[in-house]
């Protein structure tokens, strides 16, 4: 029996889920990694992660549940037309909640909210049928509300200075 791409993804997303949760309790402190990504004279831009314990779980968790359910799609989704999509599709929705969790930047903040939104309506329409395409719309508009949310938290924090 040949094992899928997403099965092996799924797979190892599942043990990096446990191996996150097994050190977790010997974690006890921060980690924070910048790394430049452009500089100029008066400007730079860096990438910056932190990992700490509350980090960690959260991971664990994504990871856990993003492998399940690409071993399960290999087994409900095999016989589709643009499985390939809809895998790349779970992964980038992935990559999305991760960003959302290590990097601790306004601006990384709203690009990781962004394209959980993007991804969430496409992994949504993705029959492309009356209902899906209604639930879509309903994604959408909840995910403006969310970033109308996001803008004034973030505005609120720079009038306030922090």
């Amino acid at each position: 029996m040949a094992f899928k791409f997403n099965e092996v993804l799924g797979c190892v997303f599942m043990v990096l889920g446990w191996g996150v949760i097994s050190i977790i309790p010997f974690f006890d402190s921060i980690i924070l990694v910048e790394y430049r990504i452009w500089l100029s004279r008066n400007l730079s831009v860096n990438l910056t992660v932190l990992l700490d314990q509350i980090r960690g779980l959260f991971m664990a968790a994504i990871f856990l549940i993003s492998g399940s359910v690409l071993v399960y799609c290999s087994w409900y989704m095999g016989d589709e037309t643009y499985y390939s999509r809809f895998i790349y599709l779970v992964i980038f929705f992935v990559l999305s909640i991760i960003s959302l969790i290590i990097i601790p930047n306004l601006i990384a903040l709203l690009l990781g909210w962004d394209g959980l939104g993007i991804t969430s309506f496409l992994l949504v329409v993705y029959y492309q049928n009356n209902k899906s395409l209604g639930a879509g719309m309903v994604t959408v508009l909840t995910n403006r509300v969310g970033d109308a949310i996001l803008l004034s938290i973030i505005g609120v924090f720079c009038r306030e200075g922090t």
